[in-house]
């Protein structure tokens, strides 16, 4: 199957818009979320074949993480 019309490219490619247009709105380091959400649907996808399902468990996982970092850190 061609990358380009794989189900996997497509919640890749909104995941990773997704986590930088947040960073941006949250003030935050918007291309190192996008990076991460990159690196972690790779990992995903590539290294442990999860389909579009677990990607985006595996996305998730990476949004709830942010989330208890940045309420962790906030005074």
């Amino acid at each position: 199957m061609n990358l380009l019309y794989s189900l996997e490219a497509v919640v890749l490619g909104a995941c990773v818009v997704f986590f930088f247009r947040v960073g941006l709105a949250e003030d935050g380091p918007a291309w190192g979320w996008a990076t991460a959400s990159l690196l972690i649907s790779v990992l995903a996808w590539g290294r442990l074949g999860w389909g579009p399902l677990g990607m985006f468990a595996a996305q998730a996982a990476l949004f709830t993480g942010i989330g208890v970092v940045r309420m962790l850190r906030k005074p």
